[in-house]
């Protein structure tokens, strides 16, 4: 006696249907055997399930095949890079006078133009640059949560790999990094998690950059400056790489950004000095909207927190009758001199007006500048 059969449209399972009752059978055409796991007979499943395995062997192989070969030509470029720093460390170890600041100056020049331009041109064309290759790194105003919890009192990592939690934020990953990153993440769960909507805040302890086009530097960025000021590791995608491969947690020194192509004599590494870069008797102003249409005036301040210093607040003023030592205030460079005299000299009696890039560089280097270099 033969039985019709029927499939089902939500899940495509297919049924014999007789007068007392409707089972499922195979899925596999021809086949009228019972069904048991993914619609399929017992004897099919096992071909199914060989099948499957085979399939996600090859797919690990590859995937593994790819890291070693990505890190093969990373290490070739690496060791490109060291060639020539040698070179350079030696032509200057040949020269018997010793580094002036002039060439100290013509090492940063390109720093200098990237970061800011010196009074008049902070809004010229190499600043637009700068805006245009930080703009995927930009968010809403209303969709940033401010962390001002300062660096400093925070407890350090334990210097134990073993023996710490990672958390982590991202900038500028490609999609094969992504998925990477994905892997490291799954595999290495109880050790890792992810920075809150990838920002950094206080609880991030590393920044995870893409540096393949130009191995060990990055471009400066909003993430960068706030991963500076709270004095966490910068490093290269190549680190999660390494972990996968040799299956542990490893050492992301050897990873760390040490700037951009300007700054190859620098390092961006983790600062852990527990010293402010700025004086608690020292309070900034906060007079422009943004940095570059980059860094807001809520970024600008939660930065200046981050190092150390105070934000001028009118009100406490009046109540303490207290002033600190030094107000610097921070303004676009297009901004009204006089307009601003007349605005603060009434709060306080020894102030700079600056351009934001002040607090930028500072930060970047770790060390207060000279203010006459950024002056209205």
């Amino acid at each position: 006696m033969s039985y019709p059969i029927e499939t089902d449209n939500v899940t495509g399972h297919k049924y014999i249907i007789d007068v007392k009752r409707r089972r499922s059978i195979c899925s596999i055409d021809g086949c009228i055997s019972r069904a048991q796991r993914n619609s399929f007979c017992a004897k099919h499943l096992q071909s199914y399930n060989n099948t499957t395995k085979n399939n996600n062997r090859i797919i690990n192989s590859k995937t593994c095949q790819n890291l070693r070969n990505k890190k093969c030509s990373m290490t070739r470029k690496q060791s490109q890079i060291n060639r020539r720093s040698a070179l350079s460390v030696k032509t200057l170890s040949n020269d018997n006078s010793n580094i002036n600041i002039n060439q100290i100056k013509q090492i940063f020049s390109k720093f200098q133009d990237h970061l800011e331009q010196n009074l008049n041109n902070e809004t010229g064309p190499q600043a637009t640059e700068l805006s245009i290759e930080i703009d995927d790194d930009t968010k809403s105003e209303s969709s940033i949560e401010y962390d001002y919890t300062n660096p400093l009192s925070v407890s350090l990592p334990i210097n134990n790999i073993q023996h710490r939690h990672v958390t982590i934020a991202t900038i500028y990953l490609q999609d094969d990094q992504w998925h990477q990153f994905e892997l490291f993440i799954k595999h290495f769960s109880l050790y890792v998690s992810l920075s809150n909507n990838l920002n950094v805040n206080s609880s991030t302890t590393h920044l995870l950059i893409d540096d393949s086009a130009h191995p060990l530097q990055c471009t400066f960025s909003k993430k960068i400056f706030q991963a500076v000021a709270r004095h966490i590791f910068i490093v290269s995608v190549r680190w999660i790489e390494e972990c996968l491969l040799q299956n542990t947690i490893v050492d992301e020194t050897p990873f760390e950004i040490h700037g951009d192509a300007t700054m190859s004599t620098m390092h961006l590494a983790r600062h852990t000095s527990v010293i402010p870069l700025f004086s608690s008797f020292m309070s900034f102003a906060i007079d422009c909207n943004s940095f570059q249409q980059v860094l807001t005036r809520n970024e600008l301040a939660e930065l200046v927190i981050l190092s150390g210093a105070q934000l001028f607040d009118p009100e406490q003023q009046i109540s303490t009758k207290i002033q600190s030592e030094l107000l610097l205030v921070l303004a676009d460079p297009t901004a009204d001199r006089h307009r601003l005299e007349n605005k603060y000299k009434h709060w306080h009696k020894n102030v700079k007006f600056l351009t934001p890039g002040f607090l930028l560089k500072s930060i970047i280097y770790q060390k207060q500048q000279p203010f006459e270099d950024f002056e209205l």
